[in-house]
């Protein structure tokens, strides 16, 4: 089997825009909810900092709090857009859709273990951030090889954006969380074959 051919790329990373507050304590995952007016607000603001970095390409999760923000920023730079499955969120099984406060009443073991070990433990019928990482890496490798020492934005979540800057900087997923991110926050990676540069992490939009 021939090599795998590297990567040289730069990643922009970009966490989707800010949820309604009643949103705030949703185990959201994989749930859909809209986006939020303050974030439909704040897409022209990203949308221009983007352009300084001149992407040649956007890709989303599927997901609507990222893909509707996605759709308009990509139109507005006038690049194409991708939206991948393999880049949504992850998955919180039994959890999904449910406030935390109600999940931890009902089933305290279940919930109290996987919110103690997030970075190793599996939420009943969902996956582990091991999983969500495997998946969004090869995601986003493969939209990376379609521009060869070119840039690529990704706008999606928190746990595609932690895991992929573990798995390029070798760090472990325990190590990941210890990273803030927030909404319509940048990171950028400079991926040079088997060596990466953390070149920005979390700088506001």
């Amino acid at each position: 089997m021939p090599p795998t051919p590297e990567i040289y790329c730069t990643l922009l990373l970009v966490r989707r825009g800010p949820l309604d507050p009643q949103n705030d304590t949703l185990a959201l995952g994989q749930h859909e909810v809209g986006i939020s007016a303050t974030a439909r607000a704040i897409e022209p603001r990203v949308a221009q900092a983007l352009r300084a970095k001149s992407p040649q390409r956007l890709v989303s999760s599927d997901s609507e709090r990222a893909r509707a923000s996605a759709e308009r920023i990509a139109e507005s730079l006038g690049c194409p857009l991708a939206v991948r499955k393999d880049l949504r969120e992850q998955d919180l099984g039994d959890f999904e859709g449910r406030h935390w406060p109600a999940i931890v009443a009902s089933s305290p073991v279940a919930a109290v273990g996987f919110l103690n070990h997030f970075a190793t433990a599996r939420p009943p019928h969902g996956e582990t951030l091991s999983e969500v990482q495997a998946r969004s890496v090869r995601g986003l490798k493969l939209e990376a090889k379609r521009h060869p020492k070119g840039v690529v934005a990704y706008l999606g979540h928190a746990g595609v954006i932690r895991t992929a800057a573990a798995q390029f900087l070798g760090l472990t997923l325990e190590q990941s969380l210890r990273l803030a991110l927030d909404p319509f926050s940048l990171s950028v990676l400079d991926i040079r074959g088997p060596h990466t540069t953390l070149a920005l992490w979390n700088s506001p939009l």
